[in-house]
């Protein structure tokens, strides 16, 4: 005989398909006859609170207490059965030792299977009971619950019902070029040296891997092959084998869907002998002298509505993004910028992170921006690659299936800005940190192969055991107000210099205005120093 609380468990699970739960959300449409709300009543004193923040309390709840939850009333079932609040549930109960997740439909289910196959491996489960393991992946039925309202269940039930497609746009505020017509001297002229993003064309479409890097093909060869995710939790990242994660993004609906970033591809696979790195303008990488560089390239694979929320480059390196297939679209802000505006807005939402996924900013910060503060933007199509320069904010939003790689380099001209955030992020560090090694291997390297680069930034054995606090006086008062407002790019005077742009549209009209007098505290350069854990 089951623990009562199992019982519950189980009974709750046979009637739930949390995966559709949202879609009977949608507001008013199960208001009864008489016009009641069943939120008011079914919530008791907890009422008085939106649902934000008792979608939160619930997030904090375990899992049998969730369920209890969902036995109490209408609108505790639903709220309960949130796919977001399982999600949190499954990744904190998650034994990450295992190594390889594996989703099985929905949230809720996975989460509940996990407890089958942890907690309760001491009870006899029996083949009545075993079907809780399994989710009919063609069951669409959505559960009734009439009376309900509720302002966030209905935006969440559009953002992950929004036709996706009406996100395409016909402008771009990015310049496009082929590669045929661009030279090495025109490219390094017009955009490297002045941090300039640009759109190279007919180069990717013309890799193998244009015809290789297919679903199909993938699964061929890797479907047993493990990958990492950019969902992370208590410093875990999330490890699929690639025939889930392909089964996950074909199945699931999620607000923030699991995101495919891995850094080893090339050791994994033999995917990195199917493209060629674009040598003719990125050829000249400073981070090439070294014998161990930090991860610079990743294999990228998401649905449509994943994405990455916006942040800066590691180390304010550039980045070349090339997309095999499907179509994103981008947004971009130029150094000088303090912060996105709305990236840690949460006002509407129970999130205890700090970053608003990109549909979320498409649908609710966007439409409000004034033109004053609209981003560069465009959207990049398959066989498209785009340069981002570093110290650039950028949030990027899939807006079909999507296959590509990026690579990180440091070239000549973004090296005062790389310079200047390394010693920043190394700063105080131990002798065996990773950034000090980093800085202290590159420093002996560019020694004997380019000492010109050191003098640029004023290095000097002297001031090398001091080197932070040189480092401020060496570079002018400009490199302070600039690296705060680059939330810890560090670049230096020289780099202010080569990294200018003049910005003639309307879309980036008053961005130093609005933000140059905006200074952060060191606690605020500090703690964004970290944003490039999106990789």
């Amino acid at each position: 005989m089951q623990p009562l609380e199992e019982q519950n468990l189980a009974i709750n699970l046979n009637n739930n398909q949390s995966q559709n739960q949202s879609q009977s959300q949608f507001i008013n449409i199960y208001r009864n006859s008489d016009g009641y709300n069943c939120r008011n009543w079914g919530l008791g004193d907890l009422r008085v609170f939106d649902d934000g923040l008792i979608i939160q309390i619930l997030s904090m709840c375990s899992p049998l207490q969730l369920e209890s939850f969902a036995l109490v009333s209408r609108a505790f079932y639903i709220l309960s059965n949130e796919e977001e609040i399982w999600k949190r549930l499954c990744f904190s109960i998650w034994d990450w030792d295992k190594g390889i997740f594996i989703w099985k439909g929905n949230w809720k289910t996975t989460t509940i299977s996990i407890m089958y196959e942890t907690r309760f491996s001491p009870v006899k489960i029996n083949s009545k009971d075993k079907k809780l393991y399994t989710f009919d992946r063609n069951d669409k039925e959505i559960p009734y619950a009439s009376g309900f309202e509720s302002g966030l269940m209905h935006r969440r039930w559009i953002r992950k019902n929004y036709p996706i497609q009406n996100l395409d746009i016909s402008f771009s505020h990015i310049e496009r070029h082929s590669v045929d017509r661009l030279s090495y001297s025109e490219f390094v002229e017009q955009f490297d040296k002045i941090c300039k993003p640009v759109i190279i064309t007919d180069f990717v479409s013309k890799w193998p891997a244009m015809q290789l890097w297919t679903e199909e093909k993938i699964l061929e060869k890797y479907s047993s092959t493990i990958f990492r995710m950019t969902h992370k939790q208590n410093g875990h990242r999330v490890r699929m084998r690639g025939s889930d994660y392909f089964y996950y993004w074909k199945n699931q609906r999620d607000l923030d869907p699991l995101y495919l970033f891995e850094s080893k591809f090339a050791l994994k696979t033999t995917m990195a002998e199917d493209y060629e790195a674009p040598s003719k303008y990125f050829g000249d990488d400073l981070f090439e002298m070294l014998p161990k560089r930090p991860f610079y390239r990743w294999l990228i694979i998401g649905p449509a509505r994943s994405g990455t929320s916006f942040h800066i480059d590691p180390i304010c390196t550039s980045a070349w993004n090339a997309l095999v297939s499907g179509r994103k679209r981008w947004a971009l802000y130029p150094p000088g910028w303090r912060e996105p505006p709305g990236k840690t807005s949460h006002l509407m939402e129970d999130k205890f992170d700090s970053d608003v996924e990109p549909l979320h900013w498409y649908l609710e910060v966007y439409p409000n921006l004034p033109p004053t503060h609209k981003p560069w933007e465009c959207i990049q199509r398959a066989g498209e690659m785009i340069f981002v320069p570093g110290g650039w904010w950028h949030s990027v939003l899939n807006l079909d299936e999507t296959v590509a790689v990026t690579h990180n380099f440091v070239t000549e001209s973004i090296f005062p800005r790389v310079w200047n955030e390394l010693k920043e992020r190394a700063e105080d560090e131990p002798e065996d940190d990773p950034d000090r090694i980093l800085l202290n291997t590159w420093i002996e390297k560019l020694k004997v192969s380019r000492p010109d680069l050191l003098k640029q930034v004023n290095y000097s054995e002297d001031s090398s055991s001091d080197s932070d606090s040189n480092s401020g006086s060496d570079s002018d008062s400009d490199s302070n107000s600039n690296s705060n407002s680059n939330s810890g790019s560090g670049s230096g005077s020289n780099s202010n210099s080569d990294c200018e742009i003049e910005i003639n549209s309307n879309i980036a009209t008053g961005i130093n205005s609005a933000n140059e007098n905006e200074l952060e505290s060191e606690n605020e350069i500090k703690e964004n120093k970290n944003k490039d854990d999106i990789y």
